[in-house]
Protein backbone atom coordinates (compact mmCIF):
# COMPACT_ATOMS: atom_id res chain seq x y z
CA UNK A 1 0.00 0.00 0.00
CA UNK A 2 1.19 3.49 -0.74
CA UNK A 3 0.09 7.10 -0.52
CA UNK A 4 -0.28 9.12 -3.70
CA UNK A 5 -0.56 12.90 -4.09
CA UNK A 6 -3.57 14.23 -5.98
CA UNK A 7 -3.23 17.36 -8.10
CA UNK A 8 -5.61 19.38 -10.25
CA UNK A 9 -4.94 16.93 -13.08
CA UNK A 10 -6.35 14.17 -10.87
CA UNK A 11 -9.68 15.96 -10.42
CA UNK A 12 -11.75 13.02 -11.72
CA UNK A 13 -10.06 10.61 -9.32
CA UNK A 14 -10.62 13.04 -6.45
CA UNK A 15 -14.25 13.56 -7.46
CA UNK A 16 -14.97 9.84 -7.82
CA UNK A 17 -13.34 8.91 -4.51
CA UNK A 18 -14.82 11.84 -2.61
CA UNK A 19 -18.32 10.97 -3.85
CA UNK A 20 -17.73 7.31 -2.98
CA UNK A 21 -16.70 8.34 0.54
CA UNK A 22 -19.78 10.53 0.99
CA UNK A 23 -22.02 7.75 -0.27
CA UNK A 24 -20.35 5.11 1.92
CA UNK A 25 -20.22 7.16 5.13
CA UNK A 26 -22.53 10.19 4.86
CA UNK A 27 -23.04 10.39 8.60
CA UNK A 28 -19.35 11.11 9.28
CA UNK A 29 -18.80 14.10 6.98
CA UNK A 30 -20.04 17.67 6.79
CA UNK A 31 -20.10 17.60 2.98
CA UNK A 32 -23.28 16.27 1.39
CA UNK A 33 -23.18 13.87 -1.57
CA UNK A 34 -26.12 15.49 -3.39
CA UNK A 35 -24.40 18.87 -3.31
CA UNK A 36 -20.87 17.65 -4.05
CA UNK A 37 -22.08 15.58 -7.01
CA UNK A 38 -23.27 18.80 -8.70
CA UNK A 39 -19.79 20.34 -8.75
CA UNK A 40 -18.24 20.89 -12.17
CA UNK A 41 -14.73 20.13 -13.39
CA UNK A 42 -13.30 23.58 -12.62
CA UNK A 43 -14.56 23.34 -9.02
CA UNK A 44 -12.95 19.93 -8.56
CA UNK A 45 -9.69 21.16 -10.05
CA UNK A 46 -9.73 24.12 -7.67
CA UNK A 47 -10.53 21.82 -4.72
CA UNK A 48 -7.56 19.63 -5.62
CA UNK A 49 -5.29 22.71 -5.52
CA UNK A 50 -6.45 24.28 -2.27
CA UNK A 51 -5.59 21.33 -0.02
CA UNK A 52 -2.95 18.63 0.19
CA UNK A 53 -5.10 15.70 -1.01
CA UNK A 54 -3.73 12.20 -0.53
CA UNK A 55 -5.04 8.77 -1.52
CA UNK A 56 -4.05 5.46 -0.01
CA UNK A 57 -3.98 2.88 -2.75
CA UNK A 58 -3.15 -0.76 -3.25
CA UNK A 59 -4.12 -0.60 -6.91
CA UNK A 60 -7.58 0.38 -5.72
CA UNK A 61 -8.21 3.66 -3.87
CA UNK A 62 -8.89 2.63 -0.27
CA UNK A 63 -8.24 5.78 1.76
CA UNK A 64 -8.47 9.55 1.51
CA UNK A 65 -7.28 12.59 3.43
CA UNK A 66 -6.90 16.33 2.95
CA UNK A 67 -4.74 18.80 4.88
CA UNK A 68 -5.00 22.54 4.48
CA UNK A 69 -3.77 25.68 6.13
CA UNK A 70 -6.18 26.45 8.94
CA UNK A 71 -8.28 29.57 9.12
CA UNK A 72 -7.46 31.74 12.16
CA UNK A 73 -10.70 30.70 13.89
CA UNK A 74 -9.44 27.11 13.97
CA UNK A 75 -6.66 28.01 16.44
CA UNK A 76 -4.11 25.73 14.78
CA UNK A 77 -1.72 25.74 11.82
CA UNK A 78 -3.48 23.16 9.68
CA UNK A 79 -6.70 21.21 9.48
CA UNK A 80 -7.04 17.49 8.68
CA UNK A 81 -10.27 16.72 6.86
CA UNK A 82 -11.94 14.17 4.62
CA UNK A 83 -10.15 11.41 6.47
CA UNK A 84 -11.61 8.06 5.38
CA UNK A 85 -10.55 4.43 5.10
CA UNK A 86 -12.55 1.86 3.15
CA UNK A 87 -14.45 -0.28 5.69
CA UNK A 88 -12.79 -3.46 4.35
CA UNK A 89 -9.38 -2.06 5.35
CA UNK A 90 -10.12 -0.46 8.71
CA UNK A 91 -8.12 -1.76 11.66
CA UNK A 92 -5.14 -2.66 9.46
CA UNK A 93 -2.80 0.19 10.38
CA UNK A 94 -3.71 2.61 7.60
CA UNK A 95 -4.39 5.38 10.10
CA UNK A 96 -0.69 5.36 10.94
CA UNK A 97 0.04 5.99 7.25
CA UNK A 98 -2.35 8.95 7.34
CA UNK A 99 -0.78 10.42 10.48
CA UNK A 100 2.75 9.91 9.11
CA UNK A 101 1.73 11.69 5.89
CA UNK A 102 0.08 14.46 7.91
CA UNK A 103 3.36 14.96 9.79
CA UNK A 104 5.35 15.00 6.52
CA UNK A 105 3.06 17.63 5.00
CA UNK A 106 3.28 19.70 8.18
CA UNK A 107 7.06 19.49 8.22
CA UNK A 108 7.26 20.69 4.61
CA UNK A 109 4.85 23.58 5.33
CA UNK A 110 6.34 24.50 8.73
CA UNK A 111 3.08 23.69 10.51
CA UNK A 112 3.22 22.46 14.11
CA UNK A 113 -0.27 22.51 15.61
CA UNK A 114 -2.64 20.14 13.82
CA UNK A 115 -6.40 20.27 14.19
CA UNK A 116 -9.45 18.36 13.08
CA UNK A 117 -13.14 18.17 13.82
CA UNK A 118 -15.09 14.99 14.48
CA UNK A 119 -18.75 14.42 15.25
CA UNK A 120 -18.95 13.69 19.00
CA UNK A 121 -20.84 10.42 18.43
CA UNK A 122 -18.10 9.05 16.13
CA UNK A 123 -16.41 7.28 19.01
CA UNK A 124 -14.33 4.98 16.81
CA UNK A 125 -12.72 7.97 15.05
CA UNK A 126 -12.16 9.81 18.34
CA UNK A 127 -10.45 6.76 19.82
CA UNK A 128 -8.26 6.41 16.74
CA UNK A 129 -7.24 10.09 16.76
CA UNK A 130 -6.48 9.89 20.49
CA UNK A 131 -4.25 6.87 19.83
CA UNK A 132 -2.10 9.15 17.65
CA UNK A 133 -1.91 12.00 20.15
CA UNK A 134 -4.91 14.17 19.29
CA UNK A 135 -6.75 15.55 22.30
CA UNK A 136 -10.26 16.89 22.59
CA UNK A 137 -10.14 20.60 23.33
CA UNK A 138 -13.09 22.49 24.71
CA UNK A 139 -16.73 21.79 24.15
CA UNK A 140 -18.23 20.73 20.82
CA UNK A 141 -18.79 23.63 18.41
CA UNK A 142 -21.45 24.32 15.83
CA UNK A 143 -20.56 23.17 12.33
CA UNK A 144 -20.61 25.94 9.71
CA UNK A 145 -21.56 23.57 6.90
CA UNK A 146 -24.12 21.65 8.96
CA UNK A 147 -25.44 24.17 11.52
CA UNK A 148 -27.70 21.52 13.07
CA UNK A 149 -24.64 19.49 14.16
CA UNK A 150 -21.81 20.00 16.60
CA UNK A 151 -18.23 18.88 16.04
CA UNK A 152 -15.57 18.12 18.63
CA UNK A 153 -12.31 19.99 17.96
CA UNK A 154 -9.20 17.89 18.49
CA UNK A 155 -5.59 19.09 18.38
CA UNK A 156 -2.10 17.64 18.33
CA UNK A 157 1.41 19.04 18.10
CA UNK A 158 3.50 17.53 15.33
CA UNK A 159 6.15 15.19 16.66
CA UNK A 160 9.88 15.91 16.31
CA UNK A 161 9.53 19.69 16.22
CA UNK A 162 12.10 21.98 17.71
Amino acid sequence: MRIEILSGEDWERLRDLRLRVLQDSPEWFAAIHAIESQRIETEWREEAKKSHWRVITNGEDIGLMAVSAAEPIRECDCWLSSCWIDPKYRGQGLMKMIIDELDAICESEGWVTQGLGVWPHNLRAIKSYEKYGFEKVGEPKQSRSRPDQLFQPMFRRRQNTK
